[in-house]
């Protein structure tokens, strides 16, 4: 009693290994429940990658927006942002891949796509982390955050 207990933030360890994403490199989807605290930081992410961010999948916020990025060989396959939600609420976000076929989703509405684009080679995707590259730490509450195979529409929309 009486003493004071400070955290400085979170860290995510014994996630898995590189092998449970194996399955998603060509299609797939990073989904994240979460609310950011402080709109204000720049750029803190959750980000699906190759370990170095010349492939990855991040969703990442930028002052009072949130933002998805898909590269493939340092190359952007595809980038959208959200411009009408408060992002310091829970919201959950859904980047789903496959070649030729892009979308981001907020709340089981599909808000944005592209229809042009490539995805990863084999194996590729091997590390999800709370940071770009270790760098630019994510400061959010996280419900949830999952990496998961190709989902249909419906099955998004059911996504608690």
């Amino acid at each position: 009693a009486g003493g004071t207990v400070s955290r400085v933030a979170d860290a995510i360890t014994g996630a898995g290994d590189a092998g449970l994403f194996s399955s998603v490199n060509s299609s797939g989807c990073l989904i994240w429940k979460g609310a950011f605290l402080n709109e204000n930081v720049p750029a803190g992410a959750i980000s699906l990658n190759d370990g170095i961010n010349t492939n990855r999948v991040q969703i990442y916020n930028t002052n009072t927006n949130v933002y998805v990025l898909l590269q493939v060989g340092g190359v952007t396959q595809f980038t959208a942002n959200t411009t009408t939600i408060d992002i310091s609420e829970t919201h959950t976000y859904v980047v789903r891949w496959d070649t030729n076929d892009f979308s981001l989703w907020v709340d089981g509405v599909e808000t944005l796509t592209d229809t042009s684009g490539d995805t990863f080679a084999s194996s590729t995707l091997n590390t999800l982390r709370f940071s770009d590259a270790g760098t630019s730490y994510i400061y959010a509450n996280s419900e949830y955050v999952m990496v998961t195979n190709y989902l249909t529409d419906t099955q998004i929309q059911n996504l608690p």
